[in-house]
């Protein structure tokens, strides 16, 4: 028993701050969940901007490269691979370079047809290709048009919630591991507070 005492008495006192609910740390809360909760209800919004910007560029790929699927559909029996190693083995110098253009468009609509099936599934799959941005340029069409309103909507609240607590949460992790590093250097180099050690009883 006294062997615990006596070890207790040389443990450094540990900030109040890491623990007790101060006036600051409630307005840092406030301060920190407020705009995450604005920002959250933006991402539904968002992400269907982001799909329907992506399906207007998948329609646009297709008509451009419907005329080179009827010709695979015609020649190659529908294979678009077959039409492109027909023209990259070409003699004809133009038909080899055309066959860079009709890659680029095949390839375009595949990502974009990839993109358009992942935000058409779950929440999940849907913030993962927002954070991903394969198509970085269309994005920041979305976003450079993007009206920022706040629809009532059950998902668009739960989001912003979401978002305000994961954000909050974060910032006070980081906060409280940062001041408590710094007070255990303090500690370390003599200057932290320490419990004065108890007079012993012989008891």
């Amino acid at each position: 028993m006294r062997f615990l005492l006596n070890y207790s008495t040389k443990m450094p006192i540990q900030p109040s701050w890491l623990y007790n609910d101060t006036m600051i740390l409630r307005y840092l809360r406030l301060i920190l969940f407020l705009p995450g909760v604005l920002l959250g209800t933006q991402i539904p919004a968002v992400i269907d901007g982001y799909a329907n910007r992506v399906d207007a560029h998948l329609i646009e790929a297709r008509e451009n490269f419907r005329g080179f699927q009827q010709i695979a559909d015609h020649h190659f029996s529908g294979d678009v691979e077959a039409l492109l190693r027909h023209h990259e083995s070409s003699l004809d110098p133009i038909f080899r370079e055309e066959a860079g253009s009709i890659r680029h468009i095949y390839l375009r609509i595949q990502k974009l047809s990839a993109i358009s099936d992942a935000l058409g599934k779950s929440w999940s799959s849907q913030l993962t290709q927002l954070v991903k941005a394969r198509e970085r340029l269309i994005l920041e069409e979305t976003l450079t048009s993007h009206s920022y309103t706040l629809p009532l909507k059950v998902e668009t609240l739960l989001f912003g919630l979401a978002s305000g607590l994961l954000l909050l949460s974060a910032a006070e992790t980081v906060i409280r591991a940062l001041y408590y590093l710094g007070w255990r250097r303090r500690v370390r180099s003599g200057t932290g507070k320490k419990l004065s050690k108890p007079h012993s009883s012989s008891t």
